[in-house]
C-alpha cells in the first residue's frame, strides 16, 4: 500500500524508487497496475515500463482499458508496446477477457487484440467465437479484429460467414473477409 501511495509522490525520485520496488513483487502488486499506467508518460516512465513487465498478465486489464479509454481522453500510445512485449501470456488475458459478463470489457479485449494483430494470430480461435456473442459491439469488434490479422485469420472463415448471415453485422464481417481472403 505504501508503494502504491509512493507512485503518487511529487517527486519524481520518490515514484521512480517506487516503481522499482514494485518490480520484484509480480503479481502480487497488481493493484498497482492502473498507476503505473499513468506513469508511462512521467519522467519516471522507463520504470513504470519494466513495473508493468514484472506484473506480467495482472496488468493487462489496465493496459487495455488505457488503449480504449472513456471518451474524450485518448488511447494510450505506450500500452499496445508493453502488451507486445509481454506476449502470449498477456493475450491469454485478453481472450479470458473475451468471455468477462461486462460486454463493454469484451469488446475492449476484441480491439486490443486487433490492434496488436499480427502477433495476436494465436486468438483466432476465441475472437471466432466472440463472433457469435450477445453484444452486437462485441461480434463487429471482433470480426475487425479477425480482418487485421489477414490471410493469418483464415481458420475463422466459416465463423465470419455464418456471423454475416446476422444484418447488424454483415459490413463489419464482409469487410473482414475481404481483408482475410484477399
Amino acid at each position: 500500500a505504501h508503494l502504491v501511495r509512493a507512485l503518487d509522490d511529487d517527486d519524481p525520485a520518490v515514484r521512480r524508487a517506487a516503481c522499482f520496488a514494485l518490480r520484484p513483487l509480480g503479481a502480487d502488486a497488481a493493484a498497482a497496475a492502473p498507476r503505473l499506467v499513468a506513469l508511462m508518460h512521467d519522467p519516471s516512465a522507463d520504470a513504470a515500463f519494466g513495473a508493468l513487465r514484472a506484473l506480467g498478465p495482472a496488468a493487462v486489464p489496465a493496459l487495455a482499458a488505457a488503449m480504449d479509454p472513456e471518451p474524450p481522453a485518448k488511447p494510450d500510445r505506450h500500452a499496445p508496446n508493453v502488451l507486445r512485449q509481454m506476449g502470449r501470456p498477456a493475450f491469454d488475458v485478453l481472450d479470458a477477457m473475451l468471455k468477462d459478463d461486462d460486454a463493454k470489457l469484451r469488446r475492449r479485449a476484441a480491439l486490443v487484440l486487433g490492434s496488436l494483430s499480427p502477433q495476436t494470430q494465436g486468438s483466432v480461435g476465441a475472437l471466432a467465437e466472440a463472433l457469435a456473442d450477445e453484444s452486437k459491439e462485441v461480434a463487429s469488434m471482433a470480426a475487425w479484429a479477425l480482418g487485421e490479422m489477414g490471410r493469418a485469420a483464415a481458420a475463422a472463415v466459416p465463423a465470419l460467414k455464418e456471423a454475416g448471415k446476422d444484418p447488424a453485422l454483415r459490413d463489419a464481417v464482409w469487410d473482414a473477409l475481404r481483408r482475410i481472403e484477399g
